[in-house]
């Protein structure tokens, strides 16, 4: 009986543990799914490991294509990359310039698309460590996991949330960018 009720707990958690609800950090509202080279991606190196900075990644067909406030970089989808999976709107990866407890850069990947509008057609734009909606004004604070930084307060938004973000894994001594729900 102890065994059916510890498998009856186990899976009731496995079912609970992946919902796209406010006590997760992580959004499974859309598949996140691929990996980047650095080298490959020259812009990815900046973007990985200088503090404050953000690139938008999206796929636009034939071409993977990233993008900086300053420079642009296309690259032909190869095999690999065909399976990818960018989430609602494209991504949002990059370095916050602050670090975790250990002193290390924290890295961040969220959602292009806006939370708060139609998520499949309205695409954020980037400069510095901010994301801001075209459409409904709201902007949204990179270095702080994607919270709201500033609101219309003429016509303010009915939803008040911060961007969805993915699972990222980045270490300095790799040069291998991981995204993933």
């Amino acid at each position: 009986m102890k065994k059916a009720l510890t498998a009856l707990f186990l899976s009731l958690l496995t079912f609970t543990s992946c919902s796209d609800d406010v006590t997760s950090k992580y959004s499974n509202r859309a598949i996140v799914r691929g990996f980047f080279n650095i080298y490959e991606y020259p812009i990815l190196s900046n973007v990985m490991t200088q503090p404050g900075q953000y690139a938008s990644v999206r796929m636009i067909t034939p071409n993977i294509v990233i993008k900086t406030s300053s420079e642009t970089f296309e690259r032909n989808v190869d095999a690999i990359s065909k399976t990818f999976e960018f989430g609602l709107g494209g991504l949002i990866i990059g370095t916050s310039n602050m670090t975790d407890e250990y002193g290390k850069w924290m890295h961040y990947c969220y959602d292009l698309a806006c939370p708060i509008c139609d998520p499949s057609i309205r695409r954020l734009n980037i400069k510095d460590h901010f994301a801001t909606c075209p459409k409904c004004g709201t902007s949204f604070d990179l270095n702080n996991e994607g919270a709201i930084y500033e609101i219309d307060t003429e016509n303010p938004p009915a939803t008040k949330r911060g961007l969805y973000q993915y699972r990222i894994d980045y270490d300095d001594n790799s040069p291998v960018v991981n995204v993933h729900n």
